[in-house]
């Protein structure tokens, strides 16, 4: 059966949503494809081809949070009576105030760090010596 654009989105919608509650309850790595796809209704294929793998789920929750760090470049570069280093100040405070009162957004923040930090990329990043460490400039 083919789907529609708008059904594909809606499927996409509730594979996010249901990720997203199961992460919260029982955290992610004790949630499975497979579970994600049968809470949400959906195959196991349908996750895949939605968001690849369970890292890309993840991934996807990260891009639905707004970016306060996007906000706060389009408001210097838009308005030049704001000052860079309160403007950074009151950025850096409001997140961490966000970050204490919103579970959800610890939580998938606490993920998103440790999966980034955990992943092959991330292994490379850290062995590889920058040109500032090598001694050569």
């Amino acid at each position: 059966m083919r789907r529609t654009k708008e059904q594909a989105a809606a499927t996409r919608r509730t594979i996010l949503s249901t990720a997203e509650t199961l992460f919260l309850e029982r955290g992610y790595d004790s949630v499975s494809l497979d579970e994600v796809a049968e809470a949400s209704g959906v195959t196991r294929g349908a996750v895949h081809w939605h968001f690849g793998n369970k890292q890309g789920l993840l991934l996807a929750l990260r891009d639905e949070i707004p970016s306060p760090m996007r906000e706060l470049t389009e408001r210097l570069e838009n308005d030049t009576t704001v000052a860079p280093l309160r403007a950074l100040s009151e950025f850096v405070t409001d997140l961490l105030v966000q970050l204490q009162s919103d579970p959800r957004r610890r939580t998938i923040l606490r993920e998103l760090l440790r999966v980034d930090w955990t992943s092959p990329s991330a292994s490379r990043r850290r062995a590889k010596p920058s040109s500032a460490n090598s001694g050569r400039h």
